[in-house]
């Protein structure tokens, strides 16, 4: 098949990104370009499965027409809320966070110290929603470049 490039939206990249966060599988559809996401099948209750189990077997079926976008790595994660934890102006809240991921369990501290912030607590979901999206933007350059090469 000869795939056509991956071609989306910032609209369309920033709603598989929040996808991506909440733990879902996200493809995109070479043939129609359009993205969907689905609960992973493992995570569904079985009487949930039947509402996506057509288009998973379509995909299963026909992975040719399907490109699955990769997640983000915990580490990944883990340097994204360094990075935030570095560039909060609130400096008791910024030794906290930092403390936090020095602790065991790194991400349920740093949450629960956030959850007490609200402001901050957005700042961080938009903070990692844009990092997740160049995430996403890199593997579309990158799946682009090497449809490209391959002509």
């Amino acid at each position: 098949m000869n795939r056509k490039l991956i071609e989306l939206t910032p609209q369309q990249i920033k709603v598989i990104a929040e996808d991506i966060d909440s733990g879902f599988q996200c493809f995109y559809n070479f043939r129609t370009k359009e993205a969907k996401s689905f609960v992973k099948p493992h995570e569904l209750f079985s009487s949930d499965y039947y509402i996506v189990d057509g288009d998973l077997k379509e995909i299963e079926d026909n992975p040719e027409n399907y490109y699955e976008f990769r997640t983000v790595s915990s580490r990944d994660i883990y340097i994204f809320m360094e990075e935030f934890a570095v560039h909060v102006s609130d400096e008791d809240l910024q030794d906290k966070l930092l403390d936090a991921l020095n602790m065991p369990k790194p991400f349920r501290n740093f949450k629960s110290e956030l959850e007490e912030y609200d402001v901050f607590y957005d700042q961080w979901q938009e903070f990692k929603n844009k990092k997740i999206m160049k995430h996403l933007e890199k593997q579309i350059e990158e799946i682009n470049l090497a449809l490209v090469e391959a002509r």
